[in-house]
């Protein structure tokens, strides 16, 4: 049971490990921050990010 636990928790893991040290790399290797940003998105939960519309119907910080 415990080695179950344990390769469900692998999982989970690498399930946003990968993409995001692949990203990474990606990045790394082409300097290129617009598709870093767009991989990197891509591999987040929906429910980490905000849409551009949410963005700016986000309340702003004051003085910010």
């Amino acid at each position: 049971m415990a080695e179950l636990v344990v390769v469900a928790l692998a999982l989970a893991v690498a399930r946003f490990a990968i993409p995001v040290v692949l990203s990474v790399l990606i990045a790394r290797s082409s300097l290129d921050l617009e598709r870093f940003e767009r991989v990197l998105d891509a591999t987040r939960p929906r429910s980490w990010t905000l849409s551009r519309r949410e963005q700016s119907q986000a309340p702003r910080p004051p003085g910010g």
